[in-house]
């Protein structure tokens, strides 16, 4: 075996070696790129193997990356659920007997949703294409026997693709409520004088007071 060839193994073990743990943890060290007279001098063989180790490299760590994405979709999308159901649960107990409560409801949420549709249809339409993708290439796994292997690869990436793209539809759409519920409650406080300091039946006693005295 040949100095130079020695070179090039090991340089594609060093490559082989960042697929370690820590390197997919976002710990690994930069790739060193190979120079023009470096890739020059190897032969065709050892370039194809290069490049093929630096695509694994690659595929890894744009797996852990996405992977990475939909943790941090779960925790957000855990953040929204709980955040929404508190304020939801605060604006049915204080204000749901107020008789402008549905009024200020409808005309909140139609609103909001009228004003975000835009940005949702553009999830939505995402979500559509992908979908469309994955099933071209389930298509193409089942009459190119020869490309099961590469076809498959392109299935699994696509289908990270499809599930990271649904759960950021999901933080959008919990977003869009959450936004709707604050919204309501601002303008319910502003509606019937909510005192932030009064307990639940106090609360309860003015909205009272407050009807009665529109009925007169």
């Amino acid at each position: 075996m040949s100095f130079k060839h020695s070179e090039i193994l090991e340089n594609v073990k060093n490559l082989i070696e960042s697929l370690t743990p820590s390197a997919l943890l976002g710990k690994s060290e930069k790739r060193r790129r190979h120079t023009k007279a470096e890739m020059k001098a190897m032969s065709a063989i050892d370039r194809a193997e290069l490049r093929k180790t630096q695509n694994r490299v690659c595929s890894a760590n744009s797996l852990h990356r996405k992977k990475e994405k939909i943790a941090e979709n779960r925790e957000k999308i855990n953040n929204l659920e709980r955040e929404l159901a508190e304020i939801r649960g605060k604006n049915h107990r204080f204000f749901e007997n107020s008789e402008i409560f549905e009024k200020l409801k409808l005309r909140i949420f139609d609103e909001i949703e009228r004003e975000k549709s835009g940005k949702k249809e553009e999830f939505e339409e995402n979500i559509k294409n992908l979908k469309i993708e994955i099933a071209g290439i389930t298509l193409r796994h089942q009459q190119e026997p020869q490309n099961k292997s590469t076809l498959a690869a392109q299935k699994c990436r696509k289908n990270l693709n499809l599930r990271i793209a649904e759960m950021e539809f999901s933080g959008i759409c919990l977003e869009i409520e959450l936004q709707k519920e604050l919204k309501l409650e601002s303008e319910l406080k502003k509606a019937i004088n909510f005192d932030e300091e009064k307990s639940p039946l106090e609360q309860v006693l003015n909205m009272a007071e407050i009807q009665i005295n529109r009925k007169f």
